[in-house]
């Protein structure tokens, strides 16, 4: 986070990346930096949550078209959007939003447990 390049754009994964290897290093990491990671993820998970919802209409235009067919079943019009790319890719940033959520979570666990360290 404080590492980044100036003109490297900050994402989540980024974010998450660069935590995690800290851990991995078995760095200490100041409170501020829990807190500046989880304070950055709530605002970048708002574009993630603008992707998923994006994907999810699409997903649901392809069903209502192929559902314009009277031969088409609500079931095989659903087997086949969930074959598609975009209905993987959806799922994906779901799952992402998810760990953002849980990341943020750990984060201001972190920082309050950290600071209760260096207070000691």
């Amino acid at each position: 986070i404080s590492m980044v390049k100036p003109m490297e754009k900050i994402t989540p994964e980024l974010i998450i990346n660069q935590m995690a290897g800290w851990v991995e290093q078995k760095k200490s990491i100041a409170p501020s930096l829990w807190l500046q990671a989880s304070a950055k993820l709530n605002v970048l998970r708002g574009d993630v949550d603008d992707k998923i919802y994006t994907l999810e209409h699409n997903i649901n235009v392809d069903k209502a078209e192929l559902l314009k067919d009277p031969d088409m079943t609500s079931a095989k019009a659903e087997s086949i959007v969930k074959a598609k790319q975009e209905y993987m890719e959806m799922r994906k940033l779901t799952a992402k939003g998810k760990q953002i959520d849980e990341f943020i979570k750990i984060s201001k666990k972190m920082a309050t447990l950290k600071d209760l360290e260096f207070n000691q």
